[in-house]
């Protein structure tokens, strides 16, 4: 098991520690494995500056390294010589960084930023072992954009995605998307054939969408390209295996505000993108909840390969606000989701498992289908709570 976050000071064991042993700046990254039971803290690692910073998002590839991308006010954050981002240039930078399996150096680090704040807010590989960074900026200047889909900033915060080679080395490309409101990329899936989708949110009602529909073919559209209301609405938007041209751009949303959280795919290529929603009119037919439900629902929503169609949506929460922190899948296409939740009647589902609310709010755990709640339960104590991060276990002796 694989843990990061930000810390001040956490007092690891001495004779456990990796590459950095002690914290440099007033917050630094760390990474900790434990063993499958977790009894047994294995190795750790701080990484950082002098300056605060943070990981935000960590995979693995299957040789167990470990990747992480987040934030730096360090200027002497540990980069790697040849890594494609050499120098920190501005206020708060984005950063990537790949550590091998036993956290005792770092295969490559590289910055990921312009003139003013890169916020990283998600990390994933391909198949190749390219490693895709996204989030937001509002850096106008010095971003890297080389072979992206658009060169120049759009608007007030316009969202970014960052590829790069498996050896840290070059930017395959980088690009800004976004227009005159604000966008903000928050997870990014890559298919089996090297394209990226991703989901968010914009305040734009001319946000990109694609293709562009035209009188002779109508035929010619994504699912939805008119803004839905209130002030943010959710998006799918996938990108070609180049990085340059898009395959499909579309809005999720209803009257309210909508925000995409996570975002995965099926074989088929199929988008399923887990959300938070206040819209009461989000095209929840067929879903196992079609109403809204409280102040603030999670919704899960599908579409078609070719982005065109709406395949399922459904509603689900209690009577007030609950949220989304991380969004994975089972071997099923079901999402296993993970956040907090104020609501006293939050539905849970499974034998013996925790439905007390205990805090003034809980985490949870669910593993959502269109059309039917799968597992759901509470974690937590008096206190607040809430899960960031969650993956579906397989072991060989049971599937569950």
């Amino acid at each position: 098991v694989v843990v990061v976050g930000t810390t001040s000071q956490i007092d690891f064991p001495a004779e456990t520690g990796k590459y950095a042993a002690t914290i440099r700046g007033s917050t630094d990254g760390f990474l900790a494995v434990y063993d499958a039971s977790l009894t047994t803290l294995k190795r750790y690692s701080f990484i950082g500056g002098t300056d605060p910073d943070s990981i935000k998002s960590v995979t693995t590839d299957g040789s167990d390294n470990i990747y992480v991308a987040g934030t730096t006010l360090s200027a002497n954050f540990p980069v790697t010589g040849g890594a494609a981002g050499q120098v920190y240039k501005g206020q708060i930078d984005a950063f990537a960084s790949k550590f091998n399996v036993g956290l005792t150096s770092l295969v490559f680090s590289s910055f990921i930023g312009g003139n003013k704040d890169d916020i990283a807010l998600c990390i994933a590989l391909d198949g190749d072992l390219s490693v895709y960074v996204c989030g937001g900026t509002n850096s106008t200047t010095s971003f890297p954009t080389n072979a992206g889909f658009k060169k120049t900033f759009g608007g007030l915060i316009d969202g970014f995605l960052t590829k790069i080679s498996s050896s840290g080395a070059s930017y395959v490309y980088s690009t800004y998307f976004g227009v005159e409101g604000i966008e903000e990329f928050s997870s990014v899936v890559v298919e089996l054939s090297g394209a990226p989708i991703l989901t968010g949110f914009t305040t734009s009602s001319n946000f990109q969408t694609f293709p562009v529909t035209s009188m002779f073919n109508p035929n010619r559209r994504p699912y939805d390209r008119i803004f839905g209301g209130g002030i943010t609405d959710a998006f799918i938007t996938k990108f070609g295996q180049d990085g340059g041209t898009l395959i499909y751009s579309t809005y999720v949303g209803g009257l309210g505000d909508d925000e995409g959280k996570g975002v995965y795919v099926d074989d088929g290529g199929r988008a399923y993108l887990v959300g938070e929603t206040t819209s009461t009119d989000m095209p929840a037919a067929g879903g196992f909840k079609q109403a809204k439900i409280g102040g603030r629902d999670i919704f899960l929503f599908v579409l078609s390969e070719d982005g065109k169609e709406l395949v399922g949506c459904t509603y689900y929460g209690g009577a007030g606000e609950d949220r989304v922190r991380t969004v994975s899948k089972d071997k099923a296409n079901a999402a296993v989701v993970g956040g907090y939740t104020l609501s006293n009647d939050f539905q849970t589902e499974g034998a013996g498992v925790s439905a007390q609310r205990r805090g003034p709010n809980d985490g949870y755990i669910a593993v959502l289908a269109v059309g039917a709640l799968k597992f759901a339960e509470l974690v937590g104590g008096s206190g607040t709570d809430e899960v960031t991060s969650c993956l579906l276990y397989t072991s060989d002796a049971a599937d569950e």
